[in-house]
């Protein structure tokens, strides 16, 4: 069995990066996305769960993107497309991903879960993740600077 080797950067740290970049204290964006600040920190450190990260990088206009990764669809849609890329089976992948094959069924389906599950998941199908703005957001911001 394929095993993972531990990734450097985990969504979790460009998470924290982008909050950084944007200036933002920890304080201020938990108030923001109604998240309590330990709840924050946990997913800076890549922990806690999906529904929180969602409300997160929403506040934030971030998705999660990636070399390999498919755009446009929900992440779990996204998920599919490229595991079926790639000729995997959720069996196959739930076994490289170290997590149960319901696990990663219902992140494909309802994108529910935990962040180190996420993580794990795209780290085997080689996503390449990292998180960056909405497009939508990047050309409005850019339409008000002209």
């Amino acid at each position: 069995m394929l095993k993972l080797l531990p990734h450097c950067t985990s969504l979790g740290v460009h998470l924290k990066r982008a909050r950084k970049d944007r200036q933002l204290t920890q304080s201020e964006l938990a108030q923001q996305a109604q998240v309590a600040i330990p709840t924050l920190r946990l997913l800076e450190r890549g922990q806690g769960n999906l529904t929180t990260l969602w409300q997160v990088l929403e506040v934030l206009n971030l998705e999660i993107a990636g070399r390999n990764l498919p755009a446009g669809a929900m992440i779990g849609e996204r998920i599919v497309m490229l595991r079926k890329r790639k000729g995997r089976s959720q069996r196959a992948l739930a076994s490289i991903s170290e997590t149960t094959q319901p696990t990663l069924i219902a992140l494909e389906r309802h994108a529910t879960g935990r962040l180190p599950t996420l993580d794990r998941v795209l780290t085997g199908l080689v996503a390449g993740c990292f998180v960056r703005l909405f497009l939508k957001s990047f050309l409005d911001y850019y339409a008000s600077r002209c």
